[in-house]
């Protein structure tokens, strides 16, 4: 997740020419099982090798939310 994270900031920053990028945000769903711990590591440890080494993660937890079809009540959905 983190070499794609990488990649997709590296496409993005040279097809708008931009030189630096200070920091990258991204949202983690409640049910994604994506370890947060895991994934700053593996980001720190690319970014370096990528010439990114300035850059920071920011993570946003997202609630994963669902809506009954039958009385549209909506709620949130917890492993």
């Amino acid at each position: 997740i983190a070499d794609n994270i990488i990649n997709a900031l590296k496409d993005a920053s040279q097809s708008r020419g931009m030189l630096t990028v200070s920091k990258i945000g991204v949202r983690i769903g409640s049910l994604s099982s994506v370890d947060p711990d895991a994934l700053t590591f593996g980001f720190d440890v690319l970014k370096r090798d990528q010439g990114m080494g300035d850059c920071d993660l920011a993570i946003e937890f997202v609630k994963t939310s669902a809506r009954c079809k039958k009385c549209s009540r909506e709620f949130e959905v917890s492993d």
